[in-house]
């Protein structure tokens, strides 16, 4: 069962890092800052993870108990890595429509500015795949089961089955909504064509989903991030809490008010 992980409360210490793009015209990745045990698994080899690091394609991060790191996409935004996580970077000859990232297990939280015509950004688990072109959401996952979380924006999930993406059934998933997919429902979703179901968040994991990304905003690695893409991502998040706070000012509102006595009848017109 998937459950919206805690971040962990550290003060993240990071580089001034300029992020250029891969070979063949695909945004690089960049480790602009870790915490605990962190490394890198590449061509066979596993390292230490430092800050500064750029991950090739195919690499893949890993993260122990109590660690995190920060991977800047490109320039248009930043990828938290949680704790006991084991995420892959795509292969620099990955074919167009295929994942950006695939991860195993564990939890990923991402915030992207919009994406220009043509760019995507994609995160494959076992059970689905996120499509988004600008947005802030999370990931959890294990070899049974994911969780994807949106707080901004929206994306779009397809079911994987058998680690194939089945493109032809497709679900938007609009801001403070979420979707949950075991194996089990894939086969059934697939098999019978099933709409995927999409819930809103409740209340309490919506405001720990809020309070996650505040976090993350004041990390030194989201600092760093192009001015202008910093603050797209600032605004969105701002008016979507404006938003939550107005709508259940009103809710509180209707509530509090003073209900009519229902054993008084109206007087009639004209008495």
């Amino acid at each position: 069962m998937i459950t919206i992980k805690r971040i962990l409360p550290v003060a993240v210490i990071a580089a001034l890092i300029i992020v250029p793009r891969a070979e063949g015209g695909q945004q690089a990745y960049m480790v602009q800052a870790i915490v605990g045990d962190v490394k890198i698994v590449a061509g066979g080899a596993t390292k230490a993870a430092a800050e500064g690091l750029a991950l090739g394609g195919g690499d893949t991060v890993v993260t122990g108990r109590n660690s995190m790191a920060d991977i800047a996409w490109g320039d248009r935004g930043l990828v938290r890595v949680n704790e006991k996580t084991r995420i892959s970077v795509a292969s620099l000859a990955r074919k167009s429509g295929d994942p950006d990232m695939e991860m195993s297990g564990g939890s990923i939280m991402v915030m992207l500015a919009k994406l220009v015509r043509g760019e995507s950004f994609q995160v494959k688990t076992a059970t689905q795949v996120a499509a988004v072109r600008g947005t802030s959401f999370q990931v959890s996952a294990d070899d049974d089961s994911s969780r994807v979380d949106v707080l901004t924006g929206s994306i779009m999930v397809h079911p994987v089955r058998d680690g194939m993406i089945i493109r032809e059934i497709a679900e938007s998933v609009a801001e403070e909504h979420s979707v949950s997919m075991n194996r089990s429902m894939v086969r059934d979703i697939v098999a019978k064509r099933r709409k995927i179901a999409v819930a809103l968040l409740k209340k309490g994991d919506l405001d720990a989903l809020t309070d996650r990304f505040d976090a993350m905003r004041e990390s030194r690695g989201f600092k760093r991030l192009n001015p202008k893409i910093r603050n797209e991502i600032n605004e969105r998040i701002n008016r979507n809490r404006e938003r939550i706070r107005d709508r259940r000012g009103a809710v509180k509102q209707r509530r509090d008010a003073p209900k009519p006595d229902r054993g008084q009848r109206p007087p009639r017109p004209g008495r």
